[in-house]
């Protein structure tokens, strides 16, 4: 059919544009047949007013069109305020998007839309909203015109059409779509927030929850930001993969292999910024919404812990979750993964050995040492100072980096040092004795393990919260290299010579690890609270687990598995079976998937 008639003009493309797409309707166009997209028009129009730019232009307009015409507080112009460019559709656009929305749409409702859009460039008032397609018709329109743009995309750069696989496809489609869908509702939402925040109330009545992720979207800048960052259909790595391959030239008479980007930025399925936005822009560095350079933490995930009670990271830019070193901005809580920096191509300060592999916090070091080499300290690969402490190691290559270098490379290590309950430094106080005498008429008691205090302690002058020399001595010792090394009550686990410390309360050396039930006769991770012990192998087990860029170890379901700490209190007689071993375990975590019951103990946690 006549996509709007004589009512909107489609002369809009220019020579170089219909040479260049001529270009790619030889190099692919046909050989695909996609008859589905191009049957509707003439072999002239197909040449006059069809690019793969326009394609991707006219989904922009599509989104814009169908999501913002429903409401009656005038999204549209709500839209144009929030980004501060009153000309977020220009007529070219408009013309493209109406040209391949007519397979979708009736002739009326184009030529209307164009009027409105016409006349609010060129008279600035306000339009009257269009009704809004349902939702199942306007999903299916988004997924049929994405499948063919895919199918399009892939075989016009050159590749085989037998290598877009249905799956390969199918994911890409769930990709864009699902994008789209979520970015309908939180704008919207937004939108209407700024203008009206009765209508928020309105949404969170109808749904009895606020959609995911309002909370982010809350302010201006980020409904502008969620068509560059927030919710974009594809990220920035994936967009280059799909959207410019190498392909043999077709515009030169050299057979070299060159680049040929197809749109100006192809993150931007939906918005305006997509003709400004260049393809060099693909490798700008990250920053956070007010432009601040990042700065790459290696102890995130104590920040996060400290900061909002949970080692639990999110990827501003993927989305993904993670709990290890990455990109930040702290004070405006903004965070990249170490994959999604890679992708633009910032490469963390890492400490890394001679074989580039990244150091680990380490307490057991000493004791391998001991035990391997017959040597009871370390030497400082950086400094050559020799040292006892905990610090960074390669076990493989055996390089060590101490603490005070590594400070110096930007890198903080794990502390441990105590405090009252209202988190209040203490201090040594060597007549603790005669303070309590004089102001309580009693001796003090330690508020860790409640014995009687008798020379000095370390106290809290505000709290009189006192630790007896014992403690004092446990609580300084190192701690793990991340923050879920606690045990099931959630009391932090600290490095120490169990097996000593057994011995002088009268009980035997040798104690059975929490984590695999291997009865052991070594230093280890330890709750004095609790007597919980984790091995070093465990240890091991559970730190390599969280250096991990991202959590990606699903249950057969497909539901995402999170370490906790506690799952063993969801189950009868407090016994979990791990499904790859069929060992069971008690007073201890899991990778767990609560929805399942599917848990994976800590010795098999890095096993496929």
């Amino acid at each position: 059919m006549g996509c709007c008639g004589s009512q909107v003009p489609l002369d809009i493309v220019s020579d170089d544009e219909r040479i260049i797409f001529q270009k790619q309707l030889e190099m692919g166009l046909h050989k695909y047949k996609a008859t589905s997209l191009i049957s509707t028009f003439s072999s002239k129009e197909i040449q006059n007013h069809i690019t793969i730019r326009g394609f991707i232009e006219a989904l922009a307009s599509l989104k814009i069109n169908s999501a913002f015409l429903s409401y009656p507080s005038n999204p549209i112009n709500c839209f144009y305020r929030s980004i501060g460019n009153s000309e977020l559709i220009e007529a070219k656009k408009l013309k493209i998007a109406c040209a391949l929305l007519g397979q979708g749409t009736d002739d009326e409702k184009l030529a209307q839309l164009y009027k409105i859009y016409v006349a609010d460039e060129k008279m600035k008032v306000t339009p009257a909203p269009l009704p809004m397609m349902e939702n199942a018709k306007f999903e299916k329109m988004i997924r049929d015109l994405f499948a063919v743009a895919i199918k399009l995309i892939w075989v016009a750069q050159g590749n085989d059409e037998e290598s877009m696989s249905i799956n390969r496809l199918r994911a890409y489609e769930t990709k864009l779509v699902g994008g789209i869908v979520s970015s309908i509702i939180l704008t919207k939402t937004a939108i209407l927030n700024i203008e009206n925040g009765i209508a928020l109330e309105d949404i969170k009545v109808k749904s009895g929850k606020l959609p995911g992720g309002i909370k982010s979207l809350v302010h201006p800048y980020h409904i502008r930001q969620f068509i560059l960052k927030q919710y974009r259909a594809i990220d920035l790595k994936s967009a280059a993969q799909i959207f410019q391959s190498k392909i043999k030239s077709v515009f030169d008479k050299t057979d070299e292999e060159e680049i040929k980007p197809v749109v100006a930025d192809t993150t931007i399925l939906f918005g305006a910024e997509m003709l400004t936005a260049s393809v060099e822009e693909l490798d700008k560095p990250f920053s956070c919404h007010r432009g601040h350079t990042l700065k790459w933490y290696n102890d995130a995930p104590f920040y996060y812990q400290e900061a909002y009670k949970t080692w639990l990271i999110s990827c501003d830019a993927c989305k993904k979750g993670f709990s290890s070193g990455c990109w930040q901005c702290r004070d405006c809580e903004y965070d990249i993964c170490e994959e999604c920096g890679l992708s633009k191509k910032m490469i963390p300060p890492k400490l890394k050995c001679g074989e580039n592999k990244e150091l680990m916090w380490r307490c057991d070091v000493n004791q391998f040492y001991a035990a391997n080499y017959n040597a009871f300290s370390y030497t400082c690969n950086q400094c050559h100072e020799i040292g006892e402490d905990a610090h960074w190691h390669c076990r493989s290559c055996l390089f060590d980096v101490c603490r005070k270098c590594g400070e110096k490379s930007g890198y903080k290590f794990p502390k441990s040092a105590f405090t009252c309950k209202k988190n209040h430094p203490l201090t040594l106080e060597s007549n603790i004795v005669d303070l309590y005498m004089s102001k309580f008429g009693g001796k003090p008691l330690c508020d860790e393990c409640r014995a009687a205090i008798k020379s000095s302690s370390q106290h809290c002058q505000e709290c009189f919260y006192d630790l007896c020399e014992a403690c004092s001595i446990f609580y300084n010792q190192p701690i793990g290299p991340h923050p879920a090394f606690v045990c099931t009550e959630d009391h932090v686990l600290h490095y120490f010579d169990s097996p000593s410390y057994y011995e002088s309360v009268g009980l035997p050396k040798s104690f059975r690890c929490n984590g695999c039930s291997q009865v052991k006769e070594e230093e280890c991770f330890h709750c004095n609270k609790c007597n919980f012990d984790l091995c070093n192998d465990c240890a091991d087990s559970l730190a390599t687990y969280f250096s991990s860029p991202s959590f990606n170890r699903t249950c057969k379901e497909g539901h995402l598995l999170e370490w906790n700490n506690k799952v063993c209190k969801n189950y009868q007689g407090g016994l979990y079976v791990c499904k790859k071993c069929n060992e069971q375990f008690s007073g201890v975590g899991s990778l767990s998937c609560a929805q399942c019951s599917y848990d994976i103990c800590i010795k098999d946690i890095n096993k496929d």
